[in-house]
């Protein structure tokens, strides 16, 4: 168990700041990639990260510090085949995944990033926004997530937590935006996004909202059993963790629950 949240806190503490968030913009990866292509071909050799570009480019939403860190979105990639010098740009719709080599070979699946409105589920977004980012959930509905933590002032209420949700089987993948201080009535909202039109599905969630329902008391339940887990390998290993280690593996354990968690009663709802 010890092993397997060092792992977590491992894919969760790097600041997310470029194209592939485990290196900086502009830095040659040093693994090896393998890139899966939409026609079922591979390439294999090295991927440079682009470099960053205006900060108007990169935002989701006005918000002028959203990915302050650097370029999370890709339209091409800048790819070295193997036993050659020069890089070369792949269109980043043509790509299916991509996964680098070493110890724990990752994988960065390519998503199309649209906004929508919470209140009516409106998709705002004519043409979506292309990432590459790391399944934390890869089950009926797949999450892909970005903590910054904030360590000055205030501490944990700055925490910003930056979600990109699908089904499995979709192309689209839906951008939600929540702080550490969201309560999950105001969270669970946001997650009609993924079958507005399931009305089995809505009308859970609608109850999940209430905190007094069977439904949210159920829910809790099983986050909690998890949450004090978590808490008490914090605890046990806290002269290992950083302050970013503990809040990142606490935010990935909440919400890789809760995404797996709705994720099969939509399944559910949907049979």
């Amino acid at each position: 168990m010890k092993n397997f949240y060092l792992f977590i806190i491992a894919l969760l503490s790097i600041s997310a700041n470029s194209q592939f968030i485990y290196w900086k913009a502009n830095e040659e990866i040093p693994e090896q990639a393998m890139v899966y292509m939409n026609d079922n071909t591979t390439k294999t050799g090295y991927i440079k990260n682009n470099k960053v570009s205006n900060v108007g480019k990169r935002m989701l939403t006005l918000d002028p510090k959203l990915f302050r860190h650097g370029d999370v979105e890709a339209d091409v990639i800048l790819f070295k085949a193997e036993g050659t010098e020069n890089y070369v740009e792949i269109p980043a719709n043509k790509i299916n995944y991509v996964v680098f080599s070493g110890e724990e070979p990752t994988r960065f699946d390519r998503i199309n990033v649209y906004k929508f409105e919470r209140k009516s589920l409106e998709v705002k977004d004519k043409e979506p926004v292309t990432m590459f980012q790391i399944p934390r959930v890869d089950d009926y509905v797949v999450m892909y997530a970005n903590y910054y933590i904030n360590l000055g002032r205030n501490g944990s209420l700055n925490d910003e937590l930056y979600f990109y949700v699908k089904q499995k089987d979709s192309d689209k993948s839906y951008y939600m935006r929540f702080f550490s201080f969201n309560k999950d009535k105001q969270i669970f909202p946001y997650l009609k996004i993924l079958a507005p039109k399931n009305e089995k599905y809505i009308a859970y969630l609608d109850k999940l909202c209430d905190k007094k329902s069977a439904e949210y008391k159920e829910y809790k339940k099983g986050e909690e059993e998890l949450m004090e887990e978590v808490s008490n390998y914090a605890k046990e290993n806290r002269k290992e963790l950083s302050i970013v280690d503990g809040r990142s593996m606490a935010y990935n354990a909440k919400f890789r629950y809760m995404f797996t968690y709705v994720g099969k009663k939509l399944k559910q709802f949907s049979n």
